[in-house]
Order: C-alpha cells, then sequence, then structure tokens
C-alpha cells in the first residue's frame, strides 16, 4: 500500500498541472458570457500565477463570496470531500472464496462430503474459512486506514463570506472562497496564500506548513506570499488569508486517492497463492487423468452402476449410515 502511495503522489506531483484546477468563471447578467466562460475552461497552475490573476480567473474578491455565488458554485463543483466507494462485505468476503488454491480445496471438500468423510469436510472447510477471514480482517483494517486519513481532513475552516468571517463545516468551501488559516488548522483544500502587511509595512513572516502527509518532507515549508499550500497539510507557524482554487478531487490529495483507486494493485502474497492454487489444480487434474487412463486403459477395469442400476454414490449420500452412527 505504502509503494502505491508514494507512487500515485509522485505522479500528481509530477503531472501536466501540478496544482493546477478546471476554473470556470461565474456567469454574469450577459447572455453570451457563460458561452465565453466554457470556452474559456483551462488548466491553471496556481503556483506560478499572480494573487491578482489568481483572483480574476477565479471571479473572486479579498472579501470573500456571497451566499448566492457560494451556493452556485457548491452546484456546479460539488462538495469539498472525496467520493466514498460503499462495497458489500458479504460480496467481498465471498470474493476470498474464489481463487485457484479456493477452488481445489472447495472439490476436495465436495468429494469429503460424497464420502461421507465428515471430519475432512470440517477440516477442509474451517480452513477455507479461516484463510477467508484473515484476508477479509486485513482489507478491511486497510479501509479503515484509509478512511482515517481522508476523515482527518478538516472539518471545518474560518472563510470569509460577504466581508464577514464564519465558521463553517469545510466540506461547504468553494473554489473562490477566501479562508483564514493559523496555527493548528489542517489546511481544507488547495489554496494560495494571500499577502499581509505589518505595521511598519512591511511582509508578515512565512508560514510554515506541514505536508509530510502529502510529500513525504520530514521539516514544515515555509510558504511565503504568493505560494501554495494543498489540502491535509498542516499549519505549523503563521496566520494567513488564503484563496481557495481547487475542492475535492480537483486537490493535489484528491488527485493522488483518485490515482490510488485507479489501479488494481494484488498483494505480493495474494500472486504467490494464485500460483500455488493453479500448480495445485494442474497437478491435481493430471494426476487424475493419469490414474483414470491406467485404471480403464491398462488394467481394462469398467464403472458398472449398483444394484437396481443405481449409482453407488447415491446409495452412500441416501442409504449409507455414517460410521459413527453404525
Amino acid at each position: 500500500m505504502s509503494s502505491a502511495v508514494e507512487l500515485a503522489i509522485e505522479a500528481a506531483a509530477t503531472g501536466p498541472a501540478d496544482v493546477a484546477a478546471v476554473i470556470q468563471p461565474a456567469s454574469n447578467d450577459s447572455a453570451e458570457e457563460p458561452v465565453a466562460n466554457k470556452q474559456q475552461e483551462a488548466e491553471v497552475d496556481f503556483a506560478k500565477i499572480s494573487i491578482k490573476e489568481a483572483f480574476t480567473l477565479l471571479n473572486a474578491t479579498a472579501a470573500g463570496l456571497s451566499d448566492a455565488e457560494a451556493t452556485e458554485r457548491l452546484a456546479e463543483f460539488g462538495p469539498n470531500k472525496l467520493p466514498e466507494t460503499a462495497t458489500n462485505p458479504v460480496l467481498r468476503f465471498l470474493g476470498y472464496l474464489w481463487n485457484p488454491l479456493s477452488w481445489a480445496m472447495e472439490v476436495a471438500a465436495i468429494l469429503a462430503l460424497i464420502l461421507l468423510d465428515f471430519a475432512d469436510f470440517a477440516l477442509i472447510l474451517a480452513l477455507l474459512l479461516l484463510n477467508a477471514t484473515i484476508s477479509f480482517v486485513e482489507e478491511s483494517n486497510a479501509d479503515k486506514a484509509i478512511k482515517a486519513l481522508a476523515g482527518a481532513l478538516a472539518p471545518k475552516c474560518r472563510a470569509l463570506r460577504g466581508g464577514k468571517v464564519r465558521v463553517m463545516d469545510a466540506v461547504h468551501i468553494v473554489p473562490g472562497d477566501v479562508l483564514i488559516v493559523r496555527l493548528g488548522d489542517i489546511v481544507p483544500a488547495d489554496i494560495k496564500i494571500l499577502g499581509e502587511e505589518e505595521e511598519h509595512g512591511e511582509e508578515a513572516a512565512p508560514m510554515q506548513i506541514d505536508q509530510a502527509a502529502l510529500t513525504g518532507e520530514s521539516l514544515p515549508v515555509k510558504k511565503f506570499t504568493g505560494d501554495v499550500a494543498y489540502s491535509g497539510s498542516t499549519v505549523k507557524q503563521g496566520e494567513r488569508h488564503a484563496l481557495v482554487y481547487a475542492t475535492g478531487v480537483n486537490t493535489f490529495f484528491g488527485r493522488a486517492a483518485a490515482l490510488i483507486s485507479s489501479t488494481n494493485n494484488v498483494a505480493n502474497i495474494q500472486k504467490v497463492m494464485t500460483k500455488i492454487g493453479a500448480m495445485c489444480l494442474i497437478t491435481i487434474g493430471s494426476w487424475v487423468v493419469l490414474e483414470l487412463g491406467v485404471q480403464f486403459g491398462g488394467y481394462m477395469h469398467s464403472c458398472k452402476l449398483g444394484d437396481g442400476a443405481q449409482a453407488p454414490i447415491s446409495e452412500n449420500l441416501f442409504s449409507r449410515k455414517p460410521d459413527f452412527m453404525v
């Protein structure tokens, strides 16, 4: 899992649009503007453009969005959260019983049942269920870890709406919102840090952002005015206003998660077990064919039904009593 995460983060970081998002300015009263705006959709690297250009592209102001604009953009861009995929736990559990090694054990269990060898049947069935249970529990723990990581994203944030500071759920912020981020906050979306001046006209000290969970950097990174910070990183020093330019799956964290979910990585142990199961099936099948060839071809044995044209196997199943009942 860790290798998949590292590959996904590296791919997200070295892609054609490092901190890119599809931006469509909000429409105005003109009837021709929406068509023109849709034609202007482009991937923009917000780390390389100025703050003024970012405000222009996002059609936002330093006072933040109005409630009407925020509602419209929320409908357009969607909530600021990662999509959740629900799977049926029963089907997931049964999936661990569908592989070559399990097939061989299932055939052996059926044969043991036909031959009324209940001890072997119970043992094989217990081994099958034990193997499936262990695999199911391990994958469930991995899923819980991923959900916990996603749950670590900021649940609340401070945003400017109509020039007033509001504490709101981070899931409701949209591109163009102006946030207030400070020491201890988890950055709720991809943001561009805005400039602030001290009393003597000097620029405020840079922020310290811990983005180890995203990039693996062991020390906090200094972020100056105009720099970008990623969703899921933690503020270690400073307080600034910041402009949101990407939310949800369009964030750096969201793109990395999407790359991970789109890959079908199979664990090495599962590959080994699949190969072992395939070899078992090939060996068993070859041995059965060889045994039948020797018995019927070499020794000229014949297969006959029991008395009254009734198969012996049917007699075993429906007439013969198990040994422990005799």
